[in-house]
């Protein structure tokens, strides 16, 4: 009966009811009495006696000793787990939410209690790691983990920039990344790697932001959907832009003639814009500035305004004050005083 009810058990996981965790219960007190933590952990769960305090709940694993038994120890983990996927992890994946605007307000808690239990998390994913037995349902569980962890990445970044917690971030998102990676999940990963660059660029760690953002696109080079498409033109502009900032003018070049070259498709399909130009030429002219190829930089700019929408006061501006110092370079005062006046 016992191994019955574990096989049920563990076979459904995380989508268990109620009654088989009561009649698991039963069982272990029956015949596992060492195991009695267990029985009194379930009893907890069904009572609802942590309703105010999930987090005391949720956080109760990492206080547990694991037995050294491996069916038991899998039986113990995921007893243990299963508050933190139903509190925690699913309602992320799988929201059933009336509206988006009730799931927004349930992402911005979620993005709270992600960073503060960022060890919590990470022993969670450390323990599924750890486990021989069941290995399709650790698999799974796993697999549940990156997903949330992916589609919380960029609020939990933005949330570790403005309260200044890049070690607990960084932490969550390793974690994260090496579950995806276990479970080879590359979709989460490519998020939770876009994640921990913009972090790190943030944080003025930008050799390492620099490294992610390569990994991002030599992971997704061969991609054709235009989705993809899309989303490898912003990590170039992040990676080109942080590159600028160490001072690296040729190898942003090179990417910037990779960046160019994906423009030139989108633009075939209608999809790429003047503003992506405008971009495209204002970088290039950054790099050339650099390397003190003003006559190249000068070109570029003028490209750049050229192609700048009017309602984009700020590139306007950083283009226009980018123009002055290259006139001023070149020894135009005539240029200078012209867009002085305009």
């Amino acid at each position: 009966m016992m191994a019955k009810i574990i096989e049920e058990f563990i076979s459904n996981f995380p989508y268990v009811d109620l009654t088989l965790l009561e009649k698991l219960s039963e069982e272990i007190e029956k015949e596992k009495p060492h195991l009695a933590f267990v029985s009194r952990f379930i009893k907890n769960i069904i009572s609802g006696k942590y309703i105010d305090e999930p987090i005391q709940l949720m956080r109760s694993i990492m206080s547990v000793l694991m037995p050294e038994d491996e069916e038991e120890k899998t039986l113990v983990a995921f007893v243990y787990l299963h508050p933190i996927m139903g509190l925690l992890i699913a309602p992320v994946v799988l929201h059933d939410f009336a509206n988006e605007e009730a799931f927004a307000e349930f992402i911005h808690i979620a993005k709270h209690i992600y960073l503060m239990n960022y060890d919590l998390i990470c022993h969670s994913i450390n323990l599924l790691l750890s486990l021989k037995k069941y290995k399709k349902q650790s698999l799974e569980t796993l697999r549940f983990f990156t997903m949330a962890i992916s589609k919380l990445s960029n609020e939990i970044v933005l949330l570790a920039s403005s309260e200044n917690k890049f070690d607990e971030c960084l932490k969550l998102i390793n974690c994260g990344i090496k579950a995806s990676n276990y479970v080879n999940d590359e979709d989460s990963l490519i998020l939770m790697l876009k994640g921990k660059g913009d972090l790190l660029s943030f944080f003025d760690k930008k050799i390492e932001a620099v490294e992610s953002y390569e990994e991002i696109i030599n992971r997704m080079r061969g991609r054709k959907d235009l989705r993809s498409k899309l989303f490898i033109q912003g990590i170039y502009v992040k990676m080109i832009n942080v590159l600028l900032d160490l001072g690296e003018a040729k190898k942003a070049l090179k990417h910037l003639k990779e960046l160019d070259e994906i423009n030139s498709k989108m633009r075939r399909l209608g999809l790429a814009s003047k503003q992506d130009l405008a971009i495209l030429y204002f970088y290039k002219g950054r790099a050339y500035k650099i390397l003190k190829n003003f006559k190249e930089a000068e070109k570029s700019f003028q490209k750049a305004l050229k192609y700048a929408s009017n309602t984009d006061f700020t590139l306007r501006k950083k283009i226009t004050e980018e123009l002055i110092s290259i006139y001023e370079h070149l020894k135009k005062k005539d240029k200078i005083e012209k867009m002085l006046k305009e």
